[in-house]
């Protein structure tokens, strides 16, 4: 009788413990973060370019003048950055890039050359910068006043 007791009270504390234990209390989400590469730690790392200006305008300027400009940029971000491509909305306009990553915290800068010949009146360029940035193209704009001889 005395192990009949024992029994049945073992197996109904063993029964409360499993209950109170398996009790869900709250929403469980899985999450995961795609952005994160757990084999390589350098994914965390990223490159971003900020220019100091985005537009620059030439003012006035006679017709069949080259004039230039330097946008300067620097790496705010913790990855090398890299100047893929620059390209102009026109054959007047050129940029000139180095094609040199520039390190975290350093500086850089693209050169523009906009050739007004045989061009009038207010005209407004654009430059696109591709890089490896996570800001990944910027548009760039000149723009100038061609006064007529």
């Amino acid at each position: 009788m005395f192990y009949k007791a024992v029994i049945i009270k073992g197996i109904m504390f063993l029964s409360l413990f499993v209950l109170f234990s398996c009790q869900h209390t709250g929403d469980i989400k899985e999450v995961k973060n795609t952005s994160v590469d757990p084999v390589n730690p350098d994914s965390l790392k990223v490159a971003i370019i900020r220019f100091d200006q985005t537009e620059h305008d030439f003012g006035r300027i006679y017709e069949g003048e080259q004039v230039g400009w330097y946008f300067k940029f620097k790496n705010v971000g913790t990855k090398d950055l890299l100047i893929t491509d620059a390209y102009a909305s026109c054959g007047c306009t050129v940029p000139y890039f180095f094609d040199e990553p520039v390190h975290p915290g350093d500086e850089g800068e693209l050169k523009v050359i906009f050739d007004s010949q045989g061009r009038s009146g207010i005209q407004k360029k654009t430059i696109t910068v591709e890089s490896n940035a996570q800001n990944k193209k910027i548009t760039l704009e000149i723009i100038a006043e061609i006064i007529n001889n």
